[in-house]
């Protein structure tokens, strides 16, 4: 945990014989006669003008509080450029550094076979001089052993950074990294995948099955009828009960505790690396505030790896990126246009140029807390290793905004407050939340990341973890999003959710026996209830209004009365326990205002309704197809405000005469 990324990029001193600088090469000042006896790499640093003295005394501070090299300390601070650093280092070394932007590799000589090996080692082949096949590395000494190890023979190799490593390996091999984003997982568990959601077979049972229930209603009407409703009785009850025991466990809990972590341990001299992945799409409005979020993370910038996901076709977004003025540690992905135009594609095609230990997603609208990454990192430091991932709670900053986002509030609290808690304490599975989950790197790679096909690809990706024998935590320290406060953007929004929770049940449920193998019989009982029962319980729900007309006011008793009020007592049970959740968790933050906003919360169910049904028209004619949430819509976000802040002088100065 105490190294910088690994590989480290940093070259020690006096290890390195001079090399000729190849033909056509231009030296760097002071490459000439250089001395064995190196300067130290401040000194390098401040006689050539790239930072100040109180830059270093800073970073020297830094170095030693953090436990990095000096330069991760440097470009952590953003005291200089990457390229500045290792172009200093190469001199301080005696390496000949090579600029890969001015000097760019002969592409011929990469070969997709290596792709791994150059990832792994972060080195690449350069060019061939004179015969001599050269190589640019990060870390010159450790590529030096690996291509001795590998090839057999001794290796020239020049310094670089890593920056250009990873632009030249994008550049060379767009497409198999492209076709690794889109289709590696689906390749390598085509029965989990949701590429194909509904092939023949799947088709044809789906018809038999159709075709046998209609004919057992025709037949034996009252049996199934009685059947049909004592099996949504009891998803309802469970649900109830898994609801009743969450609010009974947040009761020993305030909103302050950590779930899994005691005292903080860790130094920050031992904190590990840490990848942010944040996918960006038509997100230019949100991100500057994004960037200043992230800056304002309490954790030693030498240790994060920060990547903007941006879709090259993503003119907007990729221009207000380009205005930004980035730390060296945050960097720009591009990602090649391709299908699906889905998260987890840019997300798995941009894992193989991650560099942290432990790998977390955000959103574009989120507002993690500052302390969120070191709880997260000392939560894995007290975890066993089968704990793969943690959840933090999301939550919103503008609940006040209408009645839409105070029932948003509401579902979010009971969801992330109460009901994942409460699945972690009953050790079952949990779906995780899309955003602000935390990754051991190296778990994610193992069970094949995401699946580019699911809309929901977090809910899909817990239960994999849960599936291959990992377990899920959850933190405390809240990520706060905008609630969407518009009807319509909701709809789309809760449509592509609800989607994806189907998605991700077609796809587990292909196989039962091998889910309930998998995850054991209270995993799987939860699956059904978790999953299934949510998605039922969003579609049904009108009916059960329907049902309760036909009852109380049409006197329509279709199922006998006192069959009919055992059910409709099962509903309103469930609907009781839901609301209570709601207040709950409203309570254990803090959000008294919304008590009684809580019993409007039927109408809103409503709404849910409305997104389930598009959601399953779209499972059938566009399951792939991601519905982009509009963010930046609240007059309480923060891009908003600045704007309000910006046009307010405006106004005032031209109402007041200007006298020359």
């Amino acid at each position: 945990m105490n190294d910088f990324f690994a590989p480290s990029p940093f070259v020690p001193i006096n290890r390195f014989p001079h090399r000729p600088t190849p033909r056509g090469f231009s030296e760097r000042p002071g490459f000439k006669n250089y001395s064995f006896d190196k300067p130290l790499l401040g000194d390098l640093l401040l006689s050539s003008g790239l930072i100040a003295r109180h830059e270093l005394t800073e970073a020297l501070t830094n170095q030693r509080r953090w436990n990095v090299q000096l330069g991760a300390a440097l470009l952590g601070a953003g005291a200089l450029s990457e390229k500045d650093l290792y172009a200093t280092l190469s001199v301080q070394s005696g390496i000949p550094f090579v600029d890969l932007s001015s000097t760019p590799c002969d592409l011929s000589q990469l070969k997709r076979d290596d792709v791994d090996f150059y990832l792994q080692h972060q080195c690449i082949p350069w060019r061939t001089v004179q015969g001599q096949e050269i190589w640019v590395a990060v870390d010159v000494p450790a590529a030096r052993k690996a291509l001795r190890e590998t090839h057999q023979r001794a290796m020239m190799v020049y310094q670089t950074a890593p920056q250009w490593i990873g632009q030249t390996l994008r550049a060379r091999f767009e497409e198999h990294f492209t076709a690794r984003a889109c289709l590696q997982f689906d390749r390598n568990s085509p029965s989990l995948s949701a590429r194909t959601l509904f092939p023949f077979l799947v088709r044809l049972k789906m018809i038999l099955f159709i075709l046998g229930m209609g004919g057992l209603a025709f037949l034996f009407p009252s049996p199934l009828e009685a059947l049909v409703l004592g099996l949504i009785g009891l998803i309802y009850s469970g649900l109830a009960g898994l609801r009743i025991f969450s609010i009974a466990a947040s009761l020993n809990r305030t909103p302050k505790q950590t779930t899994m972590v005691s005292q903080p341990l860790l130094s920050e001299a031992e904190l590990p690396s840490f990848t942010v992945m944040l996918p960006l799409l038509r997100e230019g409005g949100v991100l500057p505030d994004l960037v200043d979020a992230l800056k304002r993370l309490d954790y030693p910038a030498a240790k994060l790896d920060i990547k903007f996901l941006i879709e090259r076709t993503d003119i907007e977004t990729r221009d207000v990126s380009d205005q930004l003025v980035l730390p060296p540690h945050f960097e720009v992905v591009l990602v090649p246009a391709s299908l699906p135009l889905t998260k987890p594609k840019a997300c798995n095609y941009a894992l193989p140029f991650a560099r942290g230990e432990y790998l977390v997603i955000y959103d574009a609208e989120d507002l993690p807390e500052a302390g969120q990454l070191r709880e997260a990192a000392e939560a894995f430091n007290q975890a066993d290793e089968n704990i793969a991932c943690f959840q933090a709670p999301l939550n919103f900053y503008n609940w006040r905004e209408n009645w839409l986002t105070r029932q948003f509030t509401l579902e979010y609290t009971s969801l992330f407050d109460l009901l994942l808690p409460a699945l972690h304490r009953l050790g079952l599975p949990l779906p995780l939340g899309g955003t602000s989950t935390h990754f051991r790197t190296k778990v994610l790679r193992e069970v094949g990341a995401w699946d580019p096909f699911n809309v929901t690809e977090d809910a899909d990706l817990g239960y994999r973890l849960a599936a291959a024998g990992y377990q899920t935590g959850v933190l405390r320290g809240t990520t706060n999003e905008e609630a969407n406060c518009e009807t319509g953007n909701w709809i789309r929004q809760r449509s592509r959710w609800l989607k994806g929770w189907m998605q991700t049940y077609i796809v587990h449920m292909r196989n039962p026996r091998r889910l309930w193998r998998q995850l054991g019989p209270a995993g799987f009982c939860s699956f059904q209830l978790v999953i299934g029962g949510f998605v039922l319980c969003a579609l049904l729900h009108p009916w059960v209004y329907v049902l309760l007309i036909g009852q109380f006011i049409l006197g329509d008793t279709p199922v006998g009365l006192p069959n009919l009020s055992i059910h409709v007592l099962v509903f309103v049970a469930g609907y009781a326990s839901t609301i209570l959740a709601a207040m709950a968790g409203a309570a254990n933050r803090g959000y008294f205002r919304l008590l009684f906003s809580a019993l409007g919360m039927p109408g809103y169910w409503l709404l849910i309704s409305c997104g389930a049904y598009m959601g399953l028209f779209q499972l059938f004619t566009k399951p792939h197809y991601w519905e982009k949430t509009q963010h930046a819509l609240s007059r309480m976000s923060p891009a908003r405000q600045i704007h309000i802040q910006q046009q307010t002088p405006a106004l005032e100065v031209t109402a007041i005469p200007i006298e020359s």
